[in-house]
């Protein structure tokens, strides 16, 4: 529940909890889908960044979650989150 009080969404307006349909509708029309735990967690980690425009990896890094190299690059463009 902190991840869904603490985001906002890439305009700035709190809206957290608009994340799930959002994660939804990218889950409906993923190309791929996740086999193992790793890819799960970059997919949820891809789309949290993608939502908000900002990068969430210290947020998983302190709940353990652990996210791949190729996540981390693929979403470097976005501003860390405090």
């Amino acid at each position: 529940m902190q991840l869904f009080d603490r985001i906002h969404r890439w305009d700035g307006k709190d809206d957290g909890y608009g994340l799930m349909p959002y994660l939804y509708w990218r889950a409906r029309h993923a190309q791929r889908y996740s086999l193992n735990d790793l890819a799960k967690h970059d997919f949820l980690y891809e789309a949290v960044c993608e939502y908000t425009h900002q990068d969430y990896f210290k947020f998983f890094q302190a709940w353990g979650i652990s996210v791949s190299a190729q996540a981390r690059e693929a979403m470097g463009y976005s501003t860390p989150v405090n």
